[in-house]
């Protein structure tokens, strides 16, 4: 939609023309992404309630993986929490440093009032999603 609102085209498959060689003769298959977010990163604890798939739990997921390749993770010297979601057990006390993502989480700064947080702000009022995208405020800011 946006391509066409741009003037790009439609988006419309049966208004596209395809050229070239068939689709069926170059198509590939992917191999499905690893979205799991518990015990895949060194020193990093995620505490998830319940997280939108293509929201925050998208945002932390590329936040670690850019922390884990660039070796931001290796250096941890504490643990690091990240709770997202709505939370709907009792945590009392964790050793390390706490990150809270999303307006969903926003609760547990009650819990951890010295933690990070990142969700609606006076800024970026009813937007969360894109602020791990933020290069001086975000995640992995």
């Amino acid at each position: 939609m946006l391509g066409a609102f741009e003037g790009l085209g439609t988006n419309r498959m049966g208004e596209i023309e395809l050229r070239g060689v068939p689709v069926d003769k170059v198509k590939r298959r992917f191999r499905r992404q690893n979205n799991v977010l518990q015990g895949q990163f060194p020193n990093v604890h995620v505490t998830m309630g319940n997280t939108c798939e293509a929201g925050c739990k998208a945002i932390v997921r590329i936040q670690l993986d850019q922390l884990q390749a660039d070796g931001t993770l290796d250096r941890l010297e504490r643990p690091l929490h990240i709770f997202t979601g709505l939370q709907f057990h009792d945590i009392q006390k964790v050793d390390g440093d706490v990150i809270v993502v999303g307006d969903c989480a926003k609760g547990m700064l009650e819990r951890f009032p010295n933690a990070k947080y990142w969700g609606s702000c006076e800024k970026y009022a009813n937007c969360n999603t894109h602020l791990g995208h933020l290069p001086d405020d975000g995640i992995a800011a």
